[in-house]
């Protein structure tokens, strides 16, 4: 499977764009944060700040006060989830899609016939 980064979406689901080439700060409370960052970081980003939370931290609004709030702040969408009630309009989520290689495809359908 091959995890595809998609355009960066506001948390507060107003429409509008960032610019990838853009300094920004991270945050990240997943098992292996520094993906995320990579992902980033191949994605043109800007990495002024990033902090890395323990896997499915329970974010409070104050986690955030170490970051410099004029730069914009990027977050995974399952951290996203959790900070909507308190999201400031410069807070973004990175979604992924996940792509199955033709491989992996060629596997399935064979299992699947296999099995009728």
């Amino acid at each position: 499977m091959l995890l595809k980064p998609d355009p960066c979406l506001p948390i507060d689901g107003k429409k509008r764009d960032l610019p990838c080439d853009k300094k920004v700060n991270a945050c990240a409370a997943i098992g292996y944060p520094q993906r995320f960052f990579d992902t980033l970081e191949k994605q043109k980003f800007i990495l002024n700040k990033t902090i890395s939370f323990a896997d499915h931290h329970p974010f409070s609004a104050s986690d955030f006060k170490q970051f410099d709030k004029q730069l914009p702040l990027l977050m995974t969408e399952k951290d996203a989830v959790k900070c909507t009630a308190f999201a400031q309009q410069n807070w973004w989520y990175l979604p992924i899609s996940a792509q199955l290689t033709s491989a992996f495809e060629k596997q399935l359908l064979k299992k699947i016939k296999e099995i009728k």
